[in-house]
């Protein structure tokens, strides 16, 4: 199998090249580690013709998904931004959405696509597709959300995606003692290095 097609099917699903091993030093992943992964996945990868139509199906689904399944953002209090992928005719469309939080408080909206951020559009089997970069105020608190996006495809048609959106807090747990400038001590280790009879291999907090 060509390496570049196989490269370009990691970089299209963001496996990463490299590791942080023990929080210390950088190591490569192994091309094997990757494939076994892609595999994991269902890709059949085995030889060229297998990657060439892998690739052309994760493209094809890509442009056909109109947001991605999980969004996740840090909870800093700003605006949230959403990338869609609409079709060409759509962008004329009022598109509706809905933001549930996980509390059950929800939020609407509409606006028009072609008054925001739209980038370059791409051809799949006659039909053309664009990017659409979408800003909300919506100013979600940490936690498991829903939104939902609609409209209609300009054809006499319709459609719709569902994101939920993860929203994480801006750093980790510090211990009282430490935000007020004392000492502490204990044991510090990363989590994906313990090892255990029952973990999976990198480590989870029943381990701790």
């Amino acid at each position: 199998m060509d390496n570049k097609i196989f490269h370009q099917i990691c970089d299209f699903l963001g496996v990463e090249p490299l590791c942080l091993e023990g929080g210390e030093s950088w190591r490569s992943i192994p091309a094997e580690s990757k494939r076994t992964f892609l595999a994991a996945l269902g890709l059949d990868i085995t030889d060229e013709r297998g990657a060439l139509q892998a690739l052309d199906k994760l493209r094809r689904d890509h442009w056909r998904q109109v947001i991605s399944p999980v969004l996740v953002a840090e909870g800093k209090n700003s605006p949230i931004l959403i990338e869609l992928r609409l079709p060409l005719e759509a962008l004329s469309q009022p598109l509706r959405w809905l933001y549930t939080e996980e509390n059950g408080a929800s939020r609407e909206g509409e606006v028009i696509p072609a008054e925001h951020q739209v980038g370059e559009e791409t051809e799949l089997d006659g039909e053309r597709y664009v990017p659409l970069r979408l800003t909300l105020d919506l100013k979600p608190p940490v936690g498991y959300h829903k939104l939902t996006v609609s409209a209609a495809d300009g054809k006499g048609g319709s459609f719709c995606g569902q994101c939920t959106l993860i929203i994480t807090p801006l750093s980790c747990y510090t211990p009282p003692g430490l935000l007020q400038g004392a000492r502490i001590w204990g044991i510090s280790t990363h989590l994906d290095t313990i090892r255990s009879r029952r973990n999976w291999g990198i480590g989870d907090l029943t381990d701790l």
